[in-house]
């Protein structure tokens, strides 16, 4: 540890890392401000450990205490199979140092250990924190502390976030003007078979009309079209009303010629559908259509369409901690057709343009990292979804390689992420692309 402090004593640790289910001996040396040598046996009080800031970690075991004349000191810490973090302090005077380990992989205790120092007279030189623990139950609804997001707040002991969007995309997402009875006039229509476009005057959720699509006995293809205005990797925030003549008949909504699409099964009962989806290419296609295989025989009723651009900066809430390394994550509650989870190594919350994201959809945990505004996606793996379950990034010290895990378990492979406008970013935060994702906890420990 380089960092020098006015008037107090600097422990720093030699040892730098521990593997679970053997005994690790740690040394460390004392330094008073000058920089010499201290021997602090005499006054060296105890040791403790326990779990520090995450209660999903178990506290690790001492075996002996600080002891002996010689410099430099030791004490050992025996790691069991299931230990994974801990915190500590001994007492000289009035000197406290405070160190910390955190957890870098499951089931072998790789750790590295940074330490803190803590009087009632320091000054650190420090002027970032390098760890931050959040458990918003016990909250007030308000701004969210610490974390810098404008449109995020704490609302009944959870975040959410209500991104802001730009204008509405789409001509006529109402489907009110019509040609004639089976044409839209600001569509592009596609029939086969015998399915057929019609405008509808009975079942509307709002206006005068609706557009049905009503679908033969054999499924044939069925759909209208619009292509908007946006940019590649936009996030498109995509909302539309549906109906079905019974329940089983299913429609979708579509972006670029089904290259990502959302199933709606409303039955007999006018139900909103909200979908958020990276765009998959510029101008993309937006189409609501009938889903192959489960509308046969149907009649499909669409209306009040609306496609916007999500403001990306909006979906951000972040600090900025004293290190580029660490255990992010936080605990998500998310809602189908959307997406929430964390981002890491942000270099602008202003202008986001180079940062890694670890969301879920509720079907996969996708790892992505954005360079220079383009976006590539490093994991998509089916995670099953569990409520207030972690979405997690942990960057082993001293490396570019980065862990992306869920509920506790790593999901996909170690990904090394060597980008220069990345890996000394210091910005670490919370993702959500809609209100209705709830966060319950967040926590960042640095290294």
């Amino acid at each position: 540890m380089a960092n020098t402090f006015p008037c107090i004593a600097v422990m720093e640790l030699q040892a730098v890392s521990f593997i679970a289910g053997t005994n690790q001996v740690w040394t460390y040396n004392v330094y008073d401000d000058s920089g010499a040598t201290v021997d602090i046996s005499a006054c060296a009080t105890y040791l403790t450990l326990s779990p520090y800031g995450d209660p999903d970690y178990v506290a690790m075991s001492v075996a002996g205490t600080l002891s002996g004349s010689s410099i430099p000191y030791q004490f050992i810490v025996t790691t069991g199979s299931a230990s994974r973090s801990l915190s500590g302090k001994y007492v000289q005077q009035a000197v406290v140092v405070d160190f910390t380990g955190e957890e870098y992989r499951a089931g072998q205790g790789e750790c590295t250990i940074r330490p803190r120092i803590a009087t009632e007279e320091v000054v650190s030189d420090e002027s970032l924190p390098s760890s931050l623990v959040l458990n918003f139950s016990g909250m007030s609804d308000g701004a969210v502390p610490t974390l810098s997001g404008s449109t995020w707040s704490v609302s009944s002991g959870c975040v959410i976030n209500v991104p802001s969007t730009g204008s509405e995309l789409l001509t006529d997402g109402g489907l009110e003007i019509w040609s004639g009875a089976s044409t839209l006039t600001s569509w592009t229509e596609f029939v086969s078979g015998s399915s057929t476009i019609n405008r509808e005057s009975s079942i509307v959720h709002s206006g005068s009309y609706s557009a049905r699509l009503d679908v033969d006995a054999s499924g044939n293809a069925v759909l209208i079209q619009q292509s908007i205005s946006n940019s590649l990797y936009d996030w498109l925030y995509i909302s539309g009303w549906a109906y079905s003549s019974s329940l089983g008949k299913q429609s979708q909504m579509s972006e670029n010629n089904a290259q990502q699409v959302i199933s709606m099964n409303p039955g007999t009962t006018w139900t909103q559908y909200i979908w958020s989806v990276q765009a998959s290419k510029d101008d993309t296609d937006f189409q609501f259509k009938r889903a192959a295989g489960a509308s046969s025989s149907g009649s499909l009723y669409g209306d009040d369409f609306s496609i916007k651009v999500t403001v990306l900066s909006s979906m951000l809430a972040v600090n900025q901690f004293s290190t580029s390394y660490g255990i992010l994550k936080a605990a998500w509650s998310i809602t189908s057709g959307v997406q929430a989870g964390i981002i890491m190594c942000l270099d602008d919350p202003a202008n986001p343009q180079n940062m890694i994201t670890c969301y879920h959809n509720r079907t996969n945990l996708i790892f992505s990292k954005r360079v220079a505004g383009v976006v590539t996606t490093l994991i998509s793996t089916t995670a099953t979804y569990v409520a207030g379950a972690n979405v997690e990034i942990r960057r082993v010290w001293g490396t570019n390689v980065f862990r992306a895990y869920y509920n506790g378990s790593q999901v996909g492979t170690d990904q090394t992420i060597s980008d220069s406008t990345i890996i000394n970013n210091k910005y670490h935060g919370l993702f959500s692309t809609d209100s209705q994702n709830k966060c319950s906890s967040f926590s960042f420990y640095g290294v």
